[in-house]
Order: structure tokens, then sequence, then C-alpha cells
């Protein structure tokens, strides 16, 4: 599972059609549809400095319908903490996320958008979900870091040359 947001489709857009889809898309709602949580007892039992945490959110089973302005799809997020290689707690939710999405971008414009953004919209969601799940479980975990994207290689062309100014 990637950690990062990324695109779902294998075809990048052109930059003025993705921007056609940002400009064209309002997130309309963000649903929990399925949570996982399990704690293994030795938890309770063992010293939580130690243990090793991974993450990672992913858009997956994208779908535009331009003739009804919708886009939607899921994101699945989860959290493990090991102590070696052993799984001490996992959390796995995956939530519906669904846009209206005016005008005509493309279907690779907009697939592409929810693969960027979509993740960020349901993580927090889903930082929040582990949070109260590990009170509740009586675990004082701090709070899962923010979701991070890596920057992506601008074109030359698109790049400002100081020197043009």
């Amino acid at each position: 599972m990637r950690s990062k947001g990324g695109s779902t489709t294998s075809a990048e857009p052109a930059p003025e059609e993705y921007s056609a889809a940002v400009d064209a898309a309002e997130l309309l709602s963000v649903r929990l549809i399925h949570s996982e949580f399990t704690v293994e007892a030795e938890a309770y039992q063992r010293d939580k400095s130690s243990w090793k945490r991974s993450y990672g959110c992913e858009a997956q089973g994208v779908a535009f319908n331009a003739k009804r302005d919708r886009l939607s799809g899921s994101v699945v997020a989860e959290v493990v903490c090991r102590t070696g290689r052993k799984r001490i707690v996992v959390a796995k939710c995956r939530y519906l996320v669904d846009y209206a999405i005016k005008g005509s971008p493309t279907d690779t414009a907009a697939e592409t958008f929810f693969g960027r953004v979509g993740v960020f919209a349901a993580y927090p969601y889903f930082r929040s979900h582990f949070a109260e799940l590990t009170s509740q479980a009586g675990l004082l975990l701090g709070p899962l870091p923010v979701l991070k994207e890596s920057a992506r290689p601008m074109p030359r062309a698109e790049m400002n040359d100081p020197a043009d100014a």
C-alpha cells in the first residue's frame, strides 16, 4: 500500500486537462464503509517505544460518470504497529469518497484527480478513527503523521526561468 497519494491511471493527463478536473470538482461526501481493528493481548505488556509504525492510504476502484457529473471511488487506509515482525496493532478502513464534477474533464484527468486528491480527503477521517479506536482500547499512542506527497517534476516548458523575467 502506498503511503502517499498517487494516480490510479497509467497515463498522465495534460496539465490543462488536470487543471480542468481540479476546477470542476467539489467534495460531496466521505463515508466509512468498512473498518477492522485488532490488538494483540501482548500489546498491553510491551514497551511501546520499541514499536515500529507503518501506514498507508491508497485510492482504488475509481469511476467517473460524466453524464451524472459524479466521480466516486474508495480509499483504503491502514496502519500497522509492529515489534520485530509481530503485528501488535492493526487498523484497516475503507472509505467511499464522492465528488460532484461539473464541466467536461477527460476521464483520465478526473481519475488522476481522484488518485491524487481522494486520499487526502479520506485520510483525516482515518487518523481520527484510529485515534478513537486506540483510545477506546486503552492504548496511549500518538497521532498518526500527516499524509505527504512528493513533489512532481515539471516538464522544462512549464518551469519559469528567472532569466526570462
